[in-house]
């Protein structure tokens, strides 16, 4: 019987690349700059940054040489390539192009970071188990401190600049912890347990109600979808375009019987019809997106890009102090127009599909809570395309990671075919 194939070091390290990247982003960074007020933390050009991910993307590409060749691209990430491709010729017409430039190198090395090792990796058994002990020792970290650092008024923000930080790297902590409880052995078991039970807490005292709702609602999602997926032999594509479609068709009809404007709507989902000033973000942006539709304001060029910037000449009041506009799709518009908006739609919904098509169970169901999760939590919060955001690079991760078991289904199926 042949013995399985040992797995070196530099192979285990270059398969972790991924995970370090997310290590950097849930607890390096946050210490760093422990107490730095939210605009520095949220700061995309500091020192660390720039220096970390160089780095990273060097250690990935030199252990990539003789790699390359060995990956199979899935549709889904050709998506991803074409957005970047927009992205990066968005720099010739951006309102700030040496801004533009350099924050989209930085995506560059984050992608790369983030997608090529998965790709092209053998070994991917042990990356989310990897993954998850990362975000444990995230939880721990803020357990701790909750005793060491005082609360404030809106919440708890555990070892980040802002509530919402904790929020999302709580939730993003449960779902990762949730699948850890089914794997099989009483100590993988215990031990998720006890991270996803520390993650309600710390959701819990962050009091960032949307995390806490999505962290609970897209696990089950996913799996009643999955489960009517597979059951009915759908696709993940089409029950959600539908499913979709029947809310928008039932909100508009009840909004005609019984007179409801969206204020009205807000308020009853919310309790607040502007949605903490998200409102008058959004209704200045949807303003300026309609000044450059097509192909939008450049990269990353649009927000905290200067004294001279539409978002700061023009915006009325706060908004004009925002570091985005507290909605992904918004910001993907503003930066790259409707072309980048149309790309990523595709890239996620190609994603989608190949989260179909893996075949364990658990697997797909913890790819598809992540994705639903990014999908629903960027319609209040921007992380798509936001270079050191967190969930952003746990996105990137499992849209590869999808991506890449559904190449070797598909190669397998074409094998014995």
């Amino acid at each position: 019987m042949d013995r399985p194939a040992r797995v070196g070091v530099w192979d285990r390290v270059y398969g972790l690349i991924p995970v370090l990247g997310c290590f950097f982003a849930l607890v390096l960074s946050p210490l760093i700059l422990l107490g730095a007020p939210e605009n520095v933390a949220d700061d995309p050009g500091r020192m660390e940054n720039k220096l970390f991910w160089i780095a990273l993307a060097t250690l990935c590409m030199t252990l990539a040489l003789g790699r390359l060749g060995t990956g199979r691209l899935d549709a889904s990430l050709i998506w991803l390539v074409l957005y970047l491709g927009v992205a990066g010729a968005s720099v010739y017409w951006a309102f700030a192009p040496d801004v533009s430039l350099k924050r989209f190198f930085q995506q560059i090395l984050i992608v790369l970071c983030m997608v090529t090792p998965v790709v092209t990796s053998d070994r991917r058994d042990w990356l989310f188990r990897s993954l998850f002990l990362c975000f444990a020792l995230g939880v721990l970290l803020n357990m701790a401190a909750l005793a060491l650092r005082p609360t404030t008024a809106l919440g708890h923000p555990g070892i980040y600049s802002s509530k919402n930080t904790l929020g999302l790297a709580a939730a993003l902590a449960l779902i990762v912890a949730l699948h850890e409880t089914t794997r099989p052995g009483a100590r993988a078991r215990i031990l998720g347990g006890l991270v996803a039970s520390a993650s309600v807490f710390l959701l819990v005292l962050s009091q960032s109600k949307t995390s806490l709702a999505l962290a609970v609602a897209c696990p089950m999602l996913a799996g009643a979808l999955l489960v009517l997926c597979r059951s009915c032999r759908l696709t993940l594509r089409s029950v959600m375009v539908h499913v979709s479609g029947l809310l928008a068709l039932l909100l508009f009809l009840l909004s005609a019987v019984l007179e409801l404007g969206v204020d009205d709507w807000l308020q009853l989902a919310f309790g607040d019809p502007t949605l903490t000033g998200r409102t008058t973000i959004w209704a200045f942006a949807a303003d300026m997106i309609a000044r450059r539709p097509a192909l939008g304001w450049g990269y990353q060029s649009f927000w905290m890009v200067g004294p001279d910037a539409p978002s700061v000449r023009e915006a009325p009041g706060f908004v004009s102090q925002m570091p985005h506009a507290h909605n992904g799709y918004l910001d993907v518009l503003l930066e790259t127009g409707w072309i980048g908006l149309v790309l990523m739609v595709l890239f996620m919904l190609s994603s989608l599909r190949a989260i179909d098509r893996i075949g364990d169970f658990r697997r797909a169901w913890l790819l598809l809570s992540l994705m639903l999760f990014t999908i629903f939590y960027n319609a209040t919060e921007t992380t798509i395309g936001r270079s050191f955001s967190l969930e952003w690079l746990v996105f990137l991760l499992v849209c590869a990671d999808a991506g890449a078991l559904a190449a070797e289904s598909r190669a397998r199926r074409i094998k014995r075919a």
